[in-house]
């Protein structure tokens, strides 16, 4: 994981990865899925400003393409709906 993205999201909010032991190697993958599910507003908006917006869409839509997934069913919804909106 780069050190800026460590230090301003996931430094300060272990809680959003909190089954991972050492979240310095968290990957792209699990700190989007992280924060998407387990985030607030704050937290996403931040989220967005470290990756992009489109690339946080590309993931989430990989993911949720995927058989198994960690998300709920609202938390994909809601999203679909706010990555639609880009379109």
């Amino acid at each position: 994981m780069e050190k800026h993205v460590y230090e301003q999201l996931i430094k300060p909010r272990p809680y959003l990865w909190w089954w991972v032991s050492d979240k310095h190697k968290l990957s792209e993958n699990a700190v989007v899925e992280g924060a998407l599910a387990n985030g607030d507003m704050e937290d996403i908006e931040l989220l967005f400003q470290l990756f992009g917006r489109q690339r946080v869409k590309e993931i989430f839509l990989n993911q949720v393409r995927k058989t198994r997934h960690n998300y709920r069913a609202q938390t994909v919804n809601f999203f679909q709906k706010v990555f639609a909106q880009d379109e």
